[in-house]
């Protein structure tokens, strides 16, 4: 900003450029990041009022969409649930096998139809689910990060790791389930929506910051049950259902 000439500059110098700032406001990093970035507003005395701003999109990028892909939005009676196996690196990850538990455990019930996202990578790179059922719709490969909020428009709640589509689905007003585990401080960096069911035990070697979990049995996320992730998942079902 300095170097831009920008003529004045208000941040946070936690990393050591606090004398390159016109307004070096003190960093709590206890508060969530987006409480912390809210914060440097304070100085303007503007009001926060921490609404979620979902991504818009025009009613002609939403069917080019629908399009591409050669579907159409999904019509049910049943709940839709987008579920991504992946995030950034293995450390954030929930066991393959226990995904595919936890999507056998509903399908067999009927309770929902899945809707499975991701890249074509992480497709190529997933065994078998197992499930050969109308009920799930396997759309791995065919969205991209700007074409979520399409996606999560027609659904009603995500299951995941902590992940960017977990964040794009919070600001779309999905119910979130996620399955945390201790590569950040998941209290600070948890997507920002009063709809989060979280799923996550604190260990002593969080938050490591590491792309691979240096110890035996990734106790962290591991730890998570199917059982556990079930119950959340009934859990909210029964949430949505009162409010219909």
């Amino acid at each position: 900003m300095w170097l831009a000439g920008i003529r004045y500059r208000i941040g946070y110098g936690a990393t050591g450029g606090g004398f390159l700032l016109d307004v070096e406001q003190p960093c709590d990093m206890t508060l969530h990041q987006v409480k912390l970035n809210l914060n440097l507003l304070s100085s303007f005395h503007v009001a926060q009022d921490n609404k979620l701003l979902p991504f818009e999109y025009t009613p002609e990028n939403a069917q080019r969409f629908w399009q591409t892909i050669g579907q159409t939005p999904p019509t049910t009676v049943l709940p839709r649930v987008a579920i991504h196996m992946n995030a950034g690196y293995p450390s954030k990850e929930w066991a393959f096998d226990n995904f595919r538990a936890l999507i056998q455990k509903i399908d067999r019930e009927a309770l929902a139809q899945i809707i499975l996202i991701g890249t074509q990578s992480e497709k190529e790179n997933t065994p078998d689910l197992q499930v050969r059922s109308e009920r799930l719709v396997d759309m791995r490969g065919k969205t991209s990060l700007q074409n979520l909020p399409v996606l999560f428009d027609v659904c009603d709640l995500f299951i995941g790791s902590d992940s960017g589509p977990a964040h794009i689905a919070a600001a779309q007003g999905l119910e979130i389930i996620l399955l945390a585990s201790g590569t950040n401080d998941i209290q600070t960096w948890h997507p920002w929506t009063e709809r989060l069911s979280l799923l996550h035990y604190d260990v002593p070697c969080s938050p490591c910051e590491t792309t691979v979990c240096p110890v035996d049995g990734h106790p962290c996320i591991e730890t998570i049950t199917v059982d556990q992730a079930f119950d959340a998942f009934q859990s909210v079902l029964s949430r949505l259902q009162k409010q219909t």
